[in-house]
């Protein structure tokens, strides 16, 4: 009976494994819902990498080191931002938003809400951003090219459309883009693109727009939601679009 004891009791010991309350963040994303017991009334996101915490403080952007272990999580440096200026109210909850974030030492994850704690008191909650872009569909708002990011002519529509079969369709002003697309985990790729050859007079720049999307979702090789915005890098992680959900 006693030998029965421990077996079940190493077996118990060996499917003891993270729980959602400690889950690793590597990978995550999301946008917070609440500050401080406020409720956020802008975007504000954070998504994690293996050893960085990075994302939008609602105007600003935002990035550091953080080490996390079971249910504790530090940020060692001060975090390096931009240094935009916005409305007051927006810089103020970042700035709140900024503080309490230096001073968090653990957290919980829990039914899709990411809790940050300091001393044991919830300080800012967040709610998960899902990174499934099957059956999504995206406006452009910048992409790449040789002059660096580009924003999309005014009043020129622009869309993406990632269906849940794996196939893709886009249009820059002009042609309709389509082919294929694989998107998991953080890894983007689309092939078999191909377009209908309409040539588009109006407006001025409209065509060379086409050209520089098509060629930026071809380069793209890995992506990030936050929020409502989707943005796509190359393999050397340079953002070439960047789009916002429609």
């Amino acid at each position: 009976m006693k030998r029965i004891g421990v077996i079940l009791a190493l077996a118990l010991m060996a499917g003891c494994g993270q729980t959602e309350d400690t889950m690793d963040l590597s990978g995550t994303s999301w946008a917070a819902s609440t500050i401080a017991g406020d409720d956020v009334d802008h975007t504000i996101t954070a998504v994690f990498s293996d050893d960085t915490l990075s994302g939008s403080g609602g105007c600003n952007r935002y990035n550091g080191a953080y080490e996390a272990h079971d249910s504790t999580i530090s940020f060692p440096q001060a975090f390096m931002t931009t240094l935009m200026a916005c409305d007051e109210p927006v810089m103020l909850m970042e700035s709140r938003y900024l503080e309490l974030l230096a001073g968090v030492d653990s957290y919980r994850v829990e039914d899709g809400v990411l809790t940050f704690f300091t001393e044991e008191e919830p300080v800012i909650r967040f709610d998960e951003v899902s990174q499934d872009l099957s059956g999504t569909s995206w406006s452009v708002i910048d992409y790449l090219t040789e002059s660096g990011r580009t924003s999309v002519l005014s009043d020129v529509d622009t869309m993406l459309e990632l269906a849940e079969d794996g196939t893709l369709r886009a249009n820059a002003g002009c042609n309709t883009i389509s082919g294929t697309y694989e998107a998991d985990a953080g890894v983007f790729a689309s092939s078999g693109l191909g377009m209908t050859e309409m040539y588009c007079e109006k407006p001025d720049g409209l065509m060379e727009q086409e050209a520089g999307i098509v060629e930026a979702l071809a380069a793209a090789r890995g992506y990030s939601v936050e929020g409502h915005t989707l943005t796509l890098w190359d393999a050397d992680d340079v953002i070439v679009l960047t789009m916002t959900s429609r």
